[in-house]
């Protein structure tokens, strides 16, 4: 509210921020671990109930920032918590179990820096989801992209565990023709025991990704993490880098994540978040396809058009 300005431009309201955060913690992204601080802290509070809130408003960072540390949290929020990431990182990998549908998941390469990205996951039998997957190549050759994709779904089924699953296929539809054109260079390839999603515009092939979209899929990472149900394949594949480098990737691009809010310019206008890995010079190809790929299987169990294939 303090952010609104007059249509010239002009703020409505002359603010001093005084915050409990310094300088290098707010570029280092811990702002929420600051006590650099704690000597400007008032009379009326002490460092030990300052620490004991810290406790209790863990699992809220943006509140924690927000009511104690004098901060502005809605501008820029990590979409994944950070004990969440590390709790992901520690876990074992697992292994393979035979499971009926691999979800794949293709992020096109949209310009600049934006690589083709590729991921996939499978649901286990006791309901975990396990990241079987994933590749990432600067290309803007079509038939080299398709030529990836197709090996890394035969390399997957290379695995006897994924040898007779059914890929349910999900290309983002926001460039055109894109999906179609990957879809069908699928078939013309030879890919078999394949269900491509329509979950583009009037339901045609590929999957729309909207502004509601990209809140949805990130929430479900995000609940995933959060409940310790999302884990990584010990005969994790990746043809465009090395297994090893491409979950490195990953996880970078997993800690550099953010949903910005652009707080509202006008006295009737609506906050704007946007989510994405991007600036900072990071990128956030792979970890859009994850997203991506749960938003794949989430659609394909809940819509009856693909009944026959479940």
């Amino acid at each position: 509210m303090f952010e609104l300005t007059y249509p010239t431009g002009e703020p409505i309201f002359e603010t001093t921020q005084v915050a409990m955060v310094c300088k290098d913690c707010e570029k280092a992204g811990k702002r929420e671990q600051c006590t650099h601080m704690n000597k400007e802290l008032p009379p009326w509070l002490s460092e030990d109930n300052v620490e004991m809130i810290k406790i209790l408003l863990q699992d809220d960072p943006e509140l924690l920032l927000r009511e104690t540390m004098g901060v502005n949290a809605e501008s820029t929020t990590r979409a994944f918590r950070e004990q969440d990431v590390e709790m992901f990182v520690s876990r074992a990998l697992v292994p393979p179990e035979r499971i009926m549908h691999i979800f794949t998941a293709v992020d096109p390469a949209g310009g600049g820096a934006s690589a083709f990205a590729i991921c996939s996951i499978a649901l286990t039998s006791s309901g975990q989801v396990m990241i079987i997957g994933a590749e990432a190549l600067n290309t803007r050759e079509a038939h080299v992209q398709h030529n990836l994709l197709l090996d890394h779904i035969n390399s997957l089924r290379e695995i006897d565990q994924f040898r007779r699953s059914t890929v349910v296929l999900g290309v983002e539809s926001n460039l055109g023709f894109e999906a179609q054109h990957t879809i069908h260079a699928m078939k013309r390839l030879g890919l078999r025991n394949c269900c491509p999603l329509h979950e583009g515009v009037d339901g045609t092939l590929g999957m729309l990704t909207t502004h509601k979209s990209k809140e949805v899929m990130c929430a479900a990472l995000q609940e995933l993490l959060s409940m310790n149900r999302l884990h990584t394949c010990d005969k994790f594949v990746s043809k465009s880098m090395s297994p090893r480098a491409m979950l490195s990737r990953l996880l970078d691009e997993m800690r550099a994540f953010m949903i910005y809010v652009d707080s509202p310019k006008t006295l009737f206008a609506q906050a704007r978040r946007t989510y994405t890995g991007k600036l900072g010079g990071h990128q956030d190809d792979v970890i859009i396809a994850l997203q991506m790929a749960i938003l794949a299987m989430q659609c394909f169990m809940k819509h009856d058009r693909y009944t026959q294939f479940r």
